[in-house]
């Protein structure tokens, strides 16, 4: 996992959820933008997966996951950076990390579970997904 470049980013962000729900481009482009964000990356170099980290400023983070079918295949090592990355930002700087996933959307509640996060409420028409210290 390294820092990817912000069109890669912002890109795979936007077509990763559905328009309506993430508002116009420049939304996912300012979200990333303000993200602390990495990518992973195939030796051709193609960014398959990326992930970020938006401080609200309020001891709470909001983790995004955006992937392409390919990077199923590092799968383990994707959640493995998660949990390595995840729960010691929790402990040490003791912020609430969550995450937004469309109701029924079983595909992003379980990437919110395997990456340590329980289902908190709904809100809004969206599940929220925490990590508490």
């Amino acid at each position: 996992m390294r820092p990817a470049p912000i069109d890669a980013l912002a890109s795979m962000k936007f077509r990763a959820g559905a328009p309506d729900k993430l508002g116009p481009f420049h939304y996912a482009v300012s979200h990333v933008a303000a993200s602390r964000s990495w990518g992973l990356w195939t030796p051709e170099p193609r960014c398959v997966a990326c992930a970020g980290l938006y401080d609200h400023g309020d001891a709470r983070m909001e983790v995004w996951f955006a992937c392409l079918p390919e990077a199923s295949r590092h799968m383990r090592g994707i959640l493995r950076a998660a949990h390595l990355t995840l729960r010691p930002i929790v402990q040490s700087e003791g912020v609430t990390i969550f995450a937004r996933v469309a109701m029924g959307w079983r595909p992003g509640a379980r990437m919110a579970s395997l990456f340590g996060m329980e289902l908190a409420r709904t809100e809004a028409g969206d599940e929220i997904w925490e990590m508490r210290p």
